[in-house]
């Protein structure tokens, strides 16, 4: 395995890791982690395991396989996608939490302040697994293209 792939897939890993902590601690109730003093083990470790079998099935479906390149072609096209990735991601996230804000009878004002909050906080977590897929995809295609 070369660097590129490495370097890939740890990225990968850590950001889902974060994000499916973060989904945990949201989906959890309240008091579901007061009843025990090892609950917040149980939630990491079920967070561990979902990036885990995340970043298995990526890795098996080849989305995090790279060609040997240099690393300042590397991190240049990890930098590019890392930037467009929590771009988009804080865009449509922001949207979807407007439009959720919107539905359940919040005001516009809190609805904005909340929703702008939850986009550029959540894609922060989110963006470097998405750049991560996104590098993979576009260095394997030069390679195959031959540029």
């Amino acid at each position: 395995m070369n660097a590129p792939s490495a370097v890939l897939r740890a990225v990968f890993f850590v950001s889902a890791f974060a994000a499916s902590m973060l989904f945990l601690v949201a989906v959890l109730p309240r008091g579901a982690m007061k009843y025990s003093e090892y609950s917040h083990y149980i939630a990491a470790a079920l967070a561990f395991l979902g990036a885990l079998a995340l970043c298995f099935r990526a890795i098996r479906s080849g989305l995090l396989a790279s060609p040997s390149v240099r690393w300042p072609a590397f991190l240049l096209a990890f930098v590019k996608a890392l930037a467009w990735s929590y771009l988009k991601l804080a865009v449509v996230i922001g949207l979807v939490f407007l439009a959720t804000f919107v539905v359940v009878g919040v005001s516009y004002k809190d609805a904005g302040a909340l929703s702008t909050l939850f986009a550029f906080w959540l894609a922060l977590w989110l963006a470097p697994a998405m750049a991560s897929l996104a590098t993979g995809r576009r260095l394997s295609a030069k390679a195959e293209n031959g540029v």
